[in-house]
């Protein structure tokens, strides 16, 4: 009897499963690059306003300062 025929049916198999981890690698990639990228604008969103508000503050400072 050959067996080639089921050879080429688990060889199909392995081939679809690679493409698959693949793909679902690639999907994890791309979320895990979201979430970096949300931190990253969220990190520079909560920087950028304590500096808008430290400025504030000095600013204030200052302005008592001069009265």
């Amino acid at each position: 009897m050959d067996d080639h025929g089921g050879q080429d049916d688990l060889t199909a198999s392995m081939v679809l499963m690679q493409q698959q981890m693949q793909e679902m690698q690639q999907t994890i990639d791309t979320e895990e690059a979201a979430r970096q990228a949300a931190a990253e604008l969220a990190a520079q969103q909560v920087y950028g306003t304590e500096c808008h508000a430290f400025h504030i503050s000095q600013l204030g400072m200052l302005q008592d300062y001069q009265s």
